[in-house]
């Protein structure tokens, strides 16, 4: 006569199970990240944190940046501090979401006075030399940090890191291709682009670089079938095309990567895109009749939680 198994499992006391790989996270970085007086139970049980690399404060400088290791001689303090913040994580169960940008800590989405180009305040590396020597320096202490890294947004060009030069200065004036040249101009921003694929693989860094536009991804795919590269939309279910994720970056008669129809073909394009590799994205707020456009998402991996006032975040 069979026996009905006994249950062994037991009631769930404690339902906010936190998840390190996937979800809802904060779109803005936890103030004293790590630290004792942030436990988990004051931040939602959110275990994906956003913690951006900030590059300005080494723009001009006429040193390298470097990497050691941790507390290690020869370490550029940049590196050091945000592995400090890679060795909290490590402790705490947390997965960080990262980003490299040059955009001031201090005011957000404003050009740093460390990084010009013949006066002009600029959202990348002054030159492509150092831009690569950050890269190589990057690529090195994220290789020893894997193991906490849960997705990579491209960074490194464009105001916030996110490919664009939007944004004002302090007088209000608003910033322009001319504040992001290697960004705009498309032989430097593939070589960027590929400088940094090639510098995470090297380290075997097996993440997704996720590029801010589909058409960003496809320029790569088209000469490198194989990259590891994913998807982030920083405006989420706001309009037709996301506030520009949708639509083509360059003229169509300079890029033969570009749609020919958007936003339907760049959406097409990520969904197969993201079938087998991360997306994310932050939220923007909407305008009327929206809602439709969650075919744009199927395969999002993680999003904030935030108000649609302040930036949310998917993955």
């Amino acid at each position: 006569m069979a026996t009905t198994p006994e249950n062994y499992y037991t009631t769930d006391n404690n339902p906010n199970l936190i998840n390190p790989e996937r979800g809802m996270y904060s779109g803005n970085e936890w103030p004293n990240f790590g630290s004792e007086d942030l436990p988990l139970d004051k931040r939602n049980y959110h275990t994906i944190v956003p913690e951006w690399l900030w590059l300005a404060p080494v723009c001009n400088v006429n040193v390298n940046l470097t990497w050691n290791g941790h507390n290690q001689h020869g370490t550029s303090p940049e590196l050091n501090a945000y592995a400090a913040k890679l060795e909290s994580a490590r402790v705490n169960g947390h997965k960080i979401l990262f980003r490299p940008r040059y955009d001031n800590e201090k005011d957000e989405g404003r050009a740093s006075d460390n990084c010009k180009i013949n006066g002009v305040p600029v959202f990348h590396a002054p030159t492509i030399g150092q831009q690569k020597d950050h890269i190589e320096a990057v690529a090195a202490m994220l290789g020893d940090y894997k193991d906490v890294i849960a997705y990579i947004q491209a960074g490194y060009l464009g105001n916030w890191g996110e490919w664009n030069a939007a944004g004002k200065d302090a007088a209000g004036e608003s910033y322009t291709p001319a504040n992001a040249p290697l960004l705009y101009n498309i032989s430097q921003r593939n070589e960027i682009i590929d400088y940094v694929l090639a510098a995470y693989k090297a380290k075997n860094i097996m993440q997704h670089v996720e590029l801010r536009r589909p058409v960003f991804a496809h320029e790569i795919e088209r000469r490198n079938p194989t990259a590891r590269i994913g998807f982030h939309n920083d405006c989420f279910m706001s309009n037709e095309h996301d506030r520009g994720t949708y639509e083509n970056f360059d003229d169509d008669d300079d890029n033969p990567a570009n749609f020919p129809n958007t936003p339907d073909d760049a959406i097409t394009y990520a969904q197969n895109l993201t079938a087998n590799a991360s997306f994310g994205g932050e939220t923007c707020p909407a305008e009327a009749g929206v809602i439709e456009r969650w075919r744009s998402c199927t395969n999002m991996t993680d999003a904030t939680s935030d108000p649609a006032s302040d930036p949310a975040s998917l993955h």
